[in-house]
């Protein structure tokens, strides 16, 4: 069922979906010949002609706009048609007294609403003669009618089904230059008007609600009844009717991704909405745009039986496992919690990919079935490979699944972006995949804290191995745990009351302090605000320690921000480091901090009140005098609101062998959300720490959002009202003519709900 009421705004939630070229509803058009960003939108809200105008089809309620209104937005380049409830009615309606005489029983489940009689010749007149007349004094293209399959509301009743024919048969033949679009009541398009033509075939397109999911609560629909649905309305598509699908994800970008997934894959036009029809989401589909959509008349009369072109909900197949091994490409995090959190696992393959890309999931070193959104059914086979197309982004969840570790393998020998976000209480956090070949037997973090109030700290190892790992953690020089780890074996200690740093993570295969380094995963999680607020920070490993950092921005005027030094207690050789260091603080090209020393084995925080500002850079030395650098350890903490947040500093410079440590040219991340929600801000941050000016280039989803020039330290920090989508791509040159790439720093800053979260762009060497 539509809804045409207007009710409470909701909130667009984590906006994580999938890309795809469609085609437009119809050949030739009514509206001037302008390219759309977006396919199509159901929406009975009011205003928002900006937002509207973005989509090729607009399928509103023209009660509540006017002739200028809809003038302005047709003029604009799409077409507009607007509700039309041919089954019942609404008492709030300003006609209300006219259909009140053809009610014949409540719309259980919605106040106010009155199934109308079909069969009675008054009712079809109104609608003919007066309702539909109304609408195309103000302009629209065309009619979406709902509520035609009243019909099942009465069984045994066929003089109410033939009267639903009758009233799109009249429309039809009263207005044959109009769109005419039917929403649900499949039973009877078969069914004959009195022309001799079947119902289907006056119509220009079907929309279905609830194919792939559904309201009260937000959920998927059972996939039976979802695969029987899809095969039906794929019958009728092979006949030449283009098929719309109104799905209810209420803002849940994950449930969305499932719904456009199915879709897609079908040649179906998909749209995620919540219940009210009162939001305008802005799920992202990828390069292309769409053609506004036309009129092309009720399709020719055909006896080709509806059958289905293809199978409904077949999974995406691609390389088993097993199959191209040596050029696998594997991701890694330490855990996966959809139990105590919300989790997502997110993976894009960059803009200018070649071709798709096909990925598996384990978890614990088990196979498990994909989450919902990454193929086109739910869930996968375990173990099954899915495929991202080039330039894309997919999504999905195993709800009530924790453990670890965590692997994600693109099975095609290129690399991807990849990340999990996790909403806890009301704070979000994004973690980035971990290249196994970046893994490390040896990570450093500045600071440990589950000492101050609210505050709980784990330090995560994880063996990814098929053998015994032996493991060491040390805090500001002092051995803390140590013990052996099982293949797919967890340590998360806490130590209570402990507050201090650097911290340190080492591991071996033959014994504590042994002689033979293996790779472990570890990362420390957070949690603060006495349990409101997460945060997740990957271990640096100690070959990408530097003496040089950079971030994009610091702000301790919003909230309060430190930036933590400390000097670890070994050497790039693994000798035990003596000499102190010196250190200097830069923000936005003005130095505002020097000083030393910090003996080995201790850390740092200065804090710079009521600074604001950025690129952020921090150069560590041996001596007083700065001329000889010294490698150090490099974050900053922040505390906003509610959050705490840690990110860890850039080297300037990029490891030997592993240029994906370094500052980069290019910048990948999964996801871009500023939607709808009030409690929503997304921020891109570009940064220009060179010595000369340089041009930046922001897309996302294959669309360039901003482009600009920066000079010498200075940043730009763009966001883009309404836009859901990915993959995120920064690009910067020494150049306008975009021929000299010129490494930058850039990050994304996002408030949700009040709580901070920062996430560094992916540097894929």
């Amino acid at each position: 069922m539509v809804v045409s009421k207007v009710l409470k705004f909701g909130l667009v939630f984590l906006g994580i979906l999938f890309a795809a070229s469609l085609v437009s509803l119809f050949k030739a058009t009514a509206s001037p010949a302008v390219n759309k960003p977006y396919d199509w939108v159901s929406y009975y809200g009011n205003g928002n002609l900006d937002k509207l105008s973005q989509f090729s089809l607009i399928d509103l309620d023209a009660d509540n706009y006017s002739a200028a209104d809809i003038a302005n937005l047709k003029s604009s380049g799409s077409t507009v048609v607007s509700y039309l409830n041919i089954g019942s009615c609404e008492t709030f309606r300003s006609y209300w007294n006219q259909c009140a005489p053809y009610s014949i029983g409540s719309y259980q489940g919605w106040p106010g609403e009155y199934w109308m009689d079909a069969s009675n010749p008054g009712w079809r007149d109104l609608v003919v003669n007066t309702l539909a007349p109304r609408l195309f004094a103000k302009g629209v293209e065309g009619l979406y009618l709902d509520n035609i399959e009243l019909f099942q509301q009465f069984p045994g009743r066929p003089d109410i089904s033939a009267g639903i024919v009758d009233i799109v048969y009249r429309l039809r033949a009263k207005y044959p230059d109009k769109i005419i679009i039917a929403q649900n009541g499949l039973d009877i398009f078969g069914d004959t008007g009195p022309d001799g033509r079947q119902f289907w075939q006056y119509l220009d397109a079907e929309a279905h609600e609830e194919v792939n999911s559904t309201y009260d609560p937000y959920r998927a629909v059972n996939v039976s009844d979802s695969n029987s649905l899809i095969n039906d309305l794929a019958g009728w598509k092979a006949r030449g009717l283009p098929i719309y699908t109104l799905d209810y994800s209420g803002g849940d970008s994950s449930l969305a991704a499932y719904d456009y997934q199915r879709s897609l894959a079908n040649g179906f036009h998909p749209y995620a909405a919540s219940k009210n029809l009162d939001v305008v989401y802005f799920w992202s589909f990828g390069a292309g745009s769409f053609a506004p959509p036309g009129k092309t008349g009720a399709p020719p009369v055909t006896s080709t039986p509806p059958t289905a072109t293809a199978p409904p909900a077949t999974p995406t197949t691609g390389q088993s496992p097993g199959q191209g091994a040596s050029s696998n490409v594997k991701y890694c995090w330490t855990l996966y919690d959809d139990v105590a959190m919300r989790s997502w696992l997110l993976a894009s393959s960059p803009s200018g990919q070649a071709g798709s890309l096909q990925f598996n999931l384990t978890i614990g070193g088990k196979p498990q079935s994909m989450p919902a959104a990454f193929g086109p059914s739910f869930p996968t086979p375990s173990g099954q490979a899915v495929t991202v197309p080039g330039g894309e982004t997919i999504a999905g969840m195993l709800p009530g699944v924790a453990g670890g570790p965590v692997t994600m393998t693109s099975l095609t020998g290129s690399k991807a972006v990849v990340s999990q976000r996790i909403l806890f209480g009301n704070s979000l956090e994004e973690v980035s995949g971990t290249q196994a070949s970046h893994l490390s037997s040896d990570y450093w973090w500045a600071w440990y804290d589950s000492a101050s109030a609210g505050f709980k700290n784990w330090i995560i190892v994880e063996n990814p191995g098929s053998s015994n790992v032996y493991y060491k953690i040390s805090i500001a020089g002092v051995t803390r745990q140590s013990g052996t780890l099982a293949p797919g074996g967890e340590a998360a200690p806490v130590f209570n009351g402990l507050m201090g740093g650097p911290v340190r993570v080492q591991a071996w295969s033959d014994k504590v302090n042994g002689k033979s380094p293996v790779s472990v995963l570890a990362s420390q999680r957070v949690i603060s605000g006495n349990g409101g607020a997460f945060n997740e920070v990957p271990g640096i490993p100690d070959s990408d320690l530097s003496n040089d950092y950079l971030w994009t921005w610091y702000d301790d005027g919003g909230g309060r921000n430190w930036i933590l030094i400390g000097n670890p207690t070994a050497n790039s050789d693994g000798s035990n480091n003596t000499d102190s260091l010196y250190y200097t603080v830069t923000i936005g090209g003005k130095m505002v901090d020097q000083g030393g020393p910090v003996a080995p084995g201790q850390m740092i925080a200065p804090a710079y009140t009521g600074w604001i500002g950025g690129p952020v850079e921090v150069k560590t030395y041996l001596d007083a005098g700065h001329t000889t650098p010294k490698r150090s350890i490099a974050f900053q903490r922040v505390i906003w609101g509610p959050s705490f947040e840690e990110v860890a500093g850039s080297p300037r410079q990029a490891t030997p062998g592993d240029p994906g440590a370094g500052l980069a040219t290019r910048y990948n991340w999964t996801w871009y959300d500023q939607g709808e929600g009030p409690g929503v801000r997304n921020w891109v941050l570009v940064g220009n720490p060179n010595s000369s000016k340089i041009y930046y280039e922001i897309s996302v989803a294959g669309v360039v959002r901003a482009e600009g020039k920066l000079v010498p330290g200075q940043l730009v920090e763009p966001t883009f009202n309404g836009l859901v989508g990915g993959p995120v791509e920064v690009d910067a040159w020494t150049d306008g003519s975009k021929a000299k790439p010129q490494p930058v720093i850039a990050s994304q800053r996002v408030l949700w709900n009040g709580f901070f979260n920062e996430t560094l762009g992916t540097n894929l060497g």
